[in-house]
């Protein structure tokens, strides 16, 4: 059975990482200090270079869409891409860096724009959301419809002054079962996290290699 070097030596090093960053949480003081701090340094180089590495895929990805025979949606983003890529990098290189006045202008002025309309479309969509999740077809629906209106039924000033046991059943639905399902699913995520650790150091999950 030959040597799988594609799934062992990303293995290794993953292990060795990870023993070294255990240990050396486990042992603040020891000897280990030196190599953590080492490790942390060339991942971050490691983690820029990634960086450099998915600009360079898409560029080109985007230089395909552009030379492609085929004409489409695809010839539109990627002019969009390359749009907004040579401005950004025209700015930043031309006006002192990310810190300038100008990228930051170009940035709260375009992204920061972007960003706010794509909350606006949640308006449009969270009605829509809430219309099919408050379907009462199951127990569960039931439930979270029951929630979901007296928490939005509180957010009214006038609701709690006419009714005031519905002020606390809100503050019970936060305080109990909210933080309990909350608490539930930090836990949850946190055996998950452990588990899947576990598999990609012992090399069984093929997400790893793939």
């Amino acid at each position: 059975m030959s040597f799988d070097y594609k799934r062992k030596v990303p293995q290794y090093i993953l292990t060795i990482i990870v023993a070294v960053f255990l240990i050396e949480y486990a042992l603040p003081e020891g000897p280990l200090t030196f190599v953590k701090n080492e490790l942390t340094l060339w991942l971050t180089i490691i983690a820029s270079f990634t960086f450099f590495v998915a600009a360079i895929t898409l560029i080109v990805r985007y230089s395909r869409e552009l030379t492609g025979a085929k004409q489409g949606s695809g010839m539109m983003y990627a002019i969009e891409f390359f749009a907004v890529f040579v401005i950004y990098i025209g700015v930043a290189l031309l006006t002192g860096g990310v810190s300038g006045d100008s990228y930051k202008w170009l940035m709260n002025t375009i992204y920061g724009n972007l960003a706010q309309a794509v909350w606006v479309f949640y308006v449009f969509l969270e009605p829509w959301a809430a219309y099919k999740a408050f379907q009462m077809r199951s127990k569960e629906s039931i439930i979270l419809a029951v929630t979901g209106l007296t928490y939005l039924l509180t957010l009214a000033p006038s609701i709690p002054a006419m009714v005031p046991l519905i002020g606390d059943f809100k503050q019970w639905i936060v305080n109990v079962p909210g933080k309990g399902g909350m608490r539930g699913a930090i836990i949850t995520m946190g055996v998950g996290a452990l588990l899947l650790s576990l598999r990609m150091l012992t090399g069984k999950e093929k997400g790893i290699v793939d």
